[in-house]
């Protein structure tokens, strides 16, 4: 555990719905088939409930399909890597070992009032 990650984990601050990462392919698996989502080598994915063991995330794409996402234009430091059109493929949730969403893997958070937050959470609606 590396610097602001230990400081969240005192201060008791999670990462939460909306939060962006930058997964390695090879570890992002297709919870429907169990094989890495997609090619290249990181996949940008979205964390839709809480991180914890049982998170779901959600992986973006630049191949359409899925809800339309637009580039994020929010400049946070390092700069957002959410900086091209893309889709979120909210019928393929994807698996991610949860100690490789941290500080080094984060990107951004997705703005508040966007239509990607409404859509998580109507998908996750029981």
């Amino acid at each position: 555990m590396r610097g602001f990650d230990a400081l969240r984990t005192l201060l008791g601050y999670e990462y939460s719905t909306g939060s962006w990462f930058l997964a390695p392919v090879h570890r992002t698996r297709n919870e429907l088939g169990g094989k890495p989502f997609g090619g290249g080598k990181i996949r940008p994915v979205v964390l839709a409930t809480p991180l914890g063991p049982e998170a779901i995330l959600y992986p973006r794409s630049t191949q359409p399909g899925g809800l339309r996402h637009d580039a994020h234009h929010h400049e946070p430091d390092p700069p957002c890597r959410i900086d091209k059109p893309g889709w979120v493929k909210l019928a393929i949730p994807v698996d991610v070992d949860q100690s490789l969403l941290n500080d080094e893997t984060y990107s951004c958070e997705e703005p508040q009032g966007s239509r990607l937050l409404d859509a998580m959470r109507a998908e996750l609606r029981p």
